[in-house]
């Protein structure tokens, strides 16, 4: 459940990696409800952070299903390869714990199953160990790092999915001052976010970059210009709003010499509260 939360190590997969499902903010502008009054947008902005914040803490106590599409890409944007991977998620100490159950819809065999298993299980013990310590903290991407990094402006009204939302403009906060790898890259991006103002929640937000962007000062990576990522999120259960979707479509040169066109798309269902012990969850994971 990559949902709101980007390890390093995706973005290293994924940020180097270009569209958002061909679904830029110019392709998705909706009718404008101009004749109707917005809301108070201060005190819309304000609410939309606090609940981010809220679901980002909730989501911690639940596990879901995640299909993960990581697509290879040609020069034209062409799909030249696919591999869908079906993994069980959840969360302990912060740290999300992903474990692999099935490779383009086959279950894994009983050694595969047995071998991320016992992967997994180490993972836990890991996290059990360091459960209660400090945590180097945000080493994360998704909305609440937009949220925190940049300036919402330009409000005006639209349709999302045959409903009234907010529609916003975001561009870098010159004031705000990243903390790390992850709002360093969200830091640079622009975009357009979409929210419910009845529920005072971001329902869509997509951002891609002016400019190319270098990464360790261009010896990790450099993100191409035009590199798009996109989030939605939607209510799940009755008043319970979780993350349903991510893509990310991003191009970057790897390392100085590797170029890699790639795109990775998650869809996240099936969530179930899970606030139990450590030592649940980690028999919870081993029969998954």
């Amino acid at each position: 459940m990559k949902v709101i939360r980007w390890s390093p190590a995706l973005l290293g997969l994924a940020f180097l990696i270009p569209g958002s499902g061909g679904q830029s903010a110019s392709r998705m502008n909706s009718p404008v409800l101009s004749h109707k009054p917005l809301p108070p947008i201060a005190a819309l902005l304000t609410s939309v952070d606090r609940h981010q914040h809220e679901l980002e803490k909730l989501v911690e106590d639940y596990a879901c299903t995640e299909i993960q599409q990581q697509q290879s890409l040609d020069s034209k944007g062409r799909v030249k390869k696919q591999t869908t991977s079906t993994f069980h998620v959840f969360y302990l100490d912060g740290e999300e714990v992903d474990t692999l159950i099935a490779k383009n819809g086959k279950p894994l065999s009983a050694p595969e199953q047995k071998k991320e298993n016992q992967r997994v299980t180490k993972l836990v013990e890991k996290l059990q160990r360091r459960e209660g310590k400090s945590r180097k903290p945000g080493a994360t991407i998704g909305i609440g790092t937009f949220l925190r990094v940049s300036l919402f402006r330009n409000a005006h009204w639209g349709i999302f999915h045959g409903q009234p939302v907010v529609v916003f403009d975001f561009k870098p906060n010159p004031s705000y001052k990243p903390r790390n790898l992850m709002e360093r890259a969200a830091h640079d991006l622009v975009g357009v976010a979409w929210v419910d103002p009845q529920r005072r929640e971001v329902v869509r937000l997509q951002a891609w970059l002016g400019n190319s962007l270098k990464l360790a000062g261009g010896l990790l990576a450099t993100l191409q210009k035009g590199s798009e990522v996109a989030f939605e999120q939607a209510p799940v259960a009755p008043q319970l709003w979780m993350p349903t979707y991510a893509d990310l479509n991003l191009s970057a040169r790897v390392f100085l010499v590797k170029g890699m066109k790639q795109r990775l798309i998650l869809h996240y269902s099936d969530y179930k509260r899970f606030n139990v012990t450590t030592a649940e969850k980690t028999r919870n994971a081993a029969t998954q």
